[in-house]
């Protein structure tokens, strides 16, 4: 490389370190952290290489028979191992040592891309593709979280650089194997990346030349695989062969989650084509459209130069791309290791057409010119990621948002989660009498203006309101869950022609002191400040909580013995998702086992619902059951003790 290439990529990778390294700063959220925490904590605590989720201290909808991200967790466990030993403390921030690691591999990937682009197609190349990297908002994203994804891009363009040059081949694919074995110990689709191992090395051959030194190479490179793929996948899972029930279990369970439409991540129902649609267009709004045409035209001129090697990096990279864009649920992150391939091949051919040009200068102009204008589309998102997501700029924004409208009303917010569509408006408790201020993320299809237009006449309800993502014109992907997503606010006033009175329900603000508790018995499911966000207004202090979903419900009962001395009413606080038909609630005298109230359904509650409940004359302590045997995705429930119940209010 000549000097003026060298300062060139260092800067690049100044700037790429800089975009990656930055939100460290600010505290910000992401669900799935949660396990990489837990797990990691679990290796270093019981000095252990189990990385099953079930043994680890989980919420339980992640305490599940799961040895997913295997490779990814014991990296986890030595980052979490070494931050223990260096700082000496049980109590320590492994959350953010875990996303510092995520940076640090998403670091390593823009390095790994130029390494690979310039194997392929030489410095220019490999400078332009590790710039488009440095940009990506899916790869800059990927280092913000303490999840696999960096881990498993690195080594998929580990893979694909392949071993040393110079060992004798059954040791270069056998060092390779043992890296896509630990790929598959971590995400089990990543077999499907396998073929990668079975291309010579050689450039410029003939068609027919290439394919016989691979069908000549091939009964070695199987062996190798064979050898090395076990190495590796025994070396980062080997509890998953032992306990091979969980491993199949937790197989299964992926089966499940990527095979059931999972609003509002993709098209569900859709068509094949419409699915393949869908994702070109998520990835054309947030790499651009522009870059994903100049991928394909990079592999063009590939196939015209017989770099077949390259080639097949590409087809197999491609196919992968087009299976998992086929299932009904869209989580773009399983897409990540596969982009730098896609921005090499973008940037191959960016140089390409450059290298047209007679003079070196206009190649220079129009390589800078033609990256700008690729780039800009991510460039943009990822500006916008760091400077008002990632920084909390637009929860601040929304904070005044809620602030405004909620006085302008004079009326409780309630938040309504993502998975809940605007037909639950006609549902549940809404329409019940009272000032009602919704706040409803706003996606596509069954979430679209029309169908918000549709059922806000039905109801009664009108926009007041409206909080528009800096993501708004991307295909909605989990950037939506993450990310604030557009808001919309709709209002109903006491007047409504189709409100029902509130009878068995009391204002909130009648509710007067938490009652003492003489027992709780909380089967898995239901977890103290339960397993899921109920964020909604005037919620109680003290709740127990689940979160049933496609995936395996923890489903189970949660019994509150609460005394009641003096008592002639209690107030029942519970809230729970958009469906309800599974959950129950049962309250008993403690001493006679009479029955004071049953609810079976439980009427739906999409805020906190402080229900009337009559107490029998000289009742001292009741016993309240909550069951939730729900089953789907918007079927959870949270209850909390009961309330004294203040006069004149």
């Amino acid at each position: 490389m000549r000097r003026a290439e060298k300062l060139l990529l260092a800067a690049i990778l100044l700037a790429c370190a800089a975009l990656r390294f930055w939100p460290l700063q600010f505290d910000y959220f992401h669900p799935d952290e949660t396990i990489a925490v837990g797990v990691a904590h679990h290796l270093v605590e019981r000095g252990t290489l189990d990385t099953n989720w079930k043994n680890a201290d989980l919420p339980p909808d992640f305490k599940l028979p799961q040895y997913n991200f295997s490779g990814y967790m014991l990296s986890a466990g030595a980052v979490d191992g070494v931050l223990k030993t260096v700082t000496g403390r049980e109590t320590r921030n492994t959350l953010w040592a875990l996303r510092l690691w995520s940076a640090m591999l998403a670091l390593g990937v823009a390095a790994l891309t130029f390494m690979a682009a310039r194997r392929f197609f030489g410095v220019p190349t490999a400078l332009v593709a590790t710039a488009l990297v440095a940009v990506n908002p899916l790869l800059v994203q990927d280092g913000f979280y303490a999840r696999p994804e960096p881990f498993v891009t690195a080594l998929t363009l580990i893979v694909i650089l392949g071993g040393p040059r110079r060992a004798p081949l059954f040791w270069r694919v056998f060092a390779a194997a043992v890296i896509a074995g630990v790929l598959i110990a971590t995400k089990i689709s990543l077999i499907a990346l396998l073929p990668l191992l079975f291309l010579p090395e050689r450039e410029d051959a003939p068609y027919g030349a290439y394919v016989r030194c691979a069908l000549k190479e091939a009964p070695i490179r199987a062996v190798a695989v064979l050898a090395g793929g076990t190495a590796g996948f025994m070396a980062t899972a080997p509890f998953a062969i032992l306990n091979q029930a969980d491993y199949m279990e937790g197989l299964a369970f992926l089966l499940r989650q990527y095979n059931a439409p999972q609003w509002p991540y993709g098209l569900g129902e859709a068509s094949t084509p419409a699915r393949l649609a869908y994702v070109v267009s998520y990835f054309g709004a947030t790499a651009g459209a522009l870059t994903l045409i100049m991928a394909v035209a990079g592999a063009a001129w590939t196939a015209a130069a017989r770099n077949f090697r390259a080639l097949g990096v590409f087809l197999c990279c491609f196919a992968f791309a087009v299976w998992f864009a086929t299932y009904p649920t869209f989580f773009e992150r399983n897409f990540s290791h596969i982009v730098p391939v896609a921005l090499i091949f973008a940037a191959y051919d960016i140089v390409c057409l450059a290298a047209r040009l007679p003079r070196a200068a206009l190649r220079i102009a129009a390589v800078l010119t033609v990256f700008v204008i690729a780039a800009y589309p991510a460039a943009r998102m990822t500006y916008l990621l760091l400077a008002e997501e990632v920084s909390g700029q637009s929860w601040r924004d929304l904070g005044a948002l809620r602030h405004a409208l909620t006085t302008t009303y004079d009326a409780e917010l309630t938040i309504l989660d993502a998975r809940e569509d605007y037909k639950n408006l006609e549902d549940g408790n809404f329409r019940l009498c009272g000032r009602w201020l919704i706040e409803m993320p706003h996606y596509h299809g069954i979430r679209s203006d029309a169908a918000l237009t549709q059922v806000a006449a039905a109801t009664g309800f009108k926009e007041v309101g409206r909080f528009t993502s800096h993501f708004a014109y991307v295909p909605t992907s989990s950037l939506h869950t993450y990310v604030m997503p557009t808001r919309v606010y709709l209002f109903r006033d006491n007047e409504a022609d189709a409100c029902e009175p509130q009878t068995d329900v009391a204002d909130p603000r009648s509710a007067g002191a938490a009652l003492p508790l003489r027992n709780v018995d909380a089967e898995p499911a239901w977890t103290k400040g339960g397993a899921y966000p109920t964020y909604v207004g005037f919620a109680p202090e003290i709740y127990y909580g689940t979160w049933s979903w496609v995936g395996g419900p923890p489903t189970g009962t949660l019994r509150i013995t609460a005394d009641v001395s003096g008592q002639t009413e209690v107030l029942l606080p519970y809230l729970t998702g958009a469906d309800a038909h599974a959950q129950s609630v049962r309250i008993t005298e403690r001493t006679t086992g009479a029955e004071i109230l049953k609810l079976a359904p439980l009427p739906a509650s999409a805020r906190w619902s402080y229900r009337r409940v009559a107490l029998p004359s000289g009742t001292d302590e009741i016993i309240i059951e909550a069951t939730d045997a729900g089953a789907s995705a918007t079927e959870w429930y949270a209850i909390a003790p009961p309330l004294a119940a203040v006069k004149g209010r």
